[in-house]
């Protein structure tokens, strides 16, 4: 593949991996395209600070049919290229597990200490979304996993040192990624990421999250010993979301109803019309 032809294959890449996740009529948003330009042609780690809803997941998920496509230079026979993604609830896992198997991607989920053979871990087991042997991650395009399932546990750093997964696994992704600062004594394996890192220092690193100041970002990029990254940061105004704030007396036992009376007339009046809301008191 000559040098010049790498754009062109990239943008044909994105087209056939949309099309692999159940995607193929949607264009990415240009940061989506950015932060996969930077991980699949220059194999650089990214923080990206991205506002809820703009398709954090997304990007991860078509990172396998993308690689693979861009290795083989057409549309791929075999489907070798591996994501590695560090993520901190068992509820954001299964749903995405889920979804990516309908969608025909290969996805499972690595188990963690901190997970109870309870009814939900026996009812992921039926439906194929979970499994015991270690040696089965091979088998997967994207590896779901908990950071207590990756950090310590010798037979998982086992098999990401040989030379099958060095090659196969493209990038490893940190989602919430603000969680290796604030978890970091509630979780201690959050703080200790970076070990997973040094094993793979080849796999760029990918760090997700909706929330992070200029202090926190620096913590991540330190905590994930990330090399020189590219940071990705989205405009956090929502147009569509407003907030305002109201005082209260502070006794009486109608003392929210100058607050709350005009919410509810206008609830009754417009109905469905009226706009989400959600109201906070302290």
């Amino acid at each position: 593949m000559s040098e010049r032809s790498v754009p062109d294959t990239f943008l044909e890449g994105v087209k056939y991996a949309l099309g692999e996740v159940g995607r193929a009529n949607i264009t990415l948003k240009p940061k989506q395209e950015e932060i996969l330009k930077i991980i699949a042609l220059k194999q650089k780690d990214v923080l990206a600070v991205l506002p809820t809803g703009y398709g954090k997941s997304l990007i991860y998920q078509i990172i396998p049919p993308l690689m693979d496509y861009m290795d083989s230079g057409q549309r791929p026979t075999q489907k070798k290229s591996i994501v590695l993604v560090v993520s901190p609830l068992n509820a954001l896992i299964r749903d995405q597990v889920t979804k990516l198997k309908q969608s025909g991607l290969k996805a499972c989920i690595l188990k963690g200490d901190r997970v109870e053979g309870d009814e939900e871990e026996r009812k992921e087991e039926q439906e194929g979304l979970a499994f015991s042997a270690i040696e089965n991650l091979r088998e997967f395009q994207l590896i779901f996993a908990h950071p207590e399932a990756l950090v310590g546990n010798k037979n998982v750093i086992k098999l990401l040192k040989t030379t099958e997964f060095k090659n196969r696994i493209k990038v490893i992704v940190v989602d919430e990624a603000h969680l290796v600062v604030d978890w970091k004594n509630f979780r201690p394996s959050y703080g200790k990421l970076a070990t997973i890192g040094s094993i793979l220092p080849q796999v760029p690193l990918l760090g997700l999250t909706a929330t992070a100041t200029k202090k926190t970002r620096t913590d991540i990029i330190e905590s994930l010993g990330m090399v020189n990254p590219v940071e990705i940061l989205g405009n956090p105004d929502r147009p569509n979301i407003s907030f305002s704030s109201s005082s209260r007396p502070d006794r009486g036992e109608d003392k929210l109803n100058e607050i709350l009376v005009p919410l509810v007339e206008s609830l009754k009046k417009e109905r469905t019309k009226f706009p989400f809301t959600v109201v906070f008191g302290f």
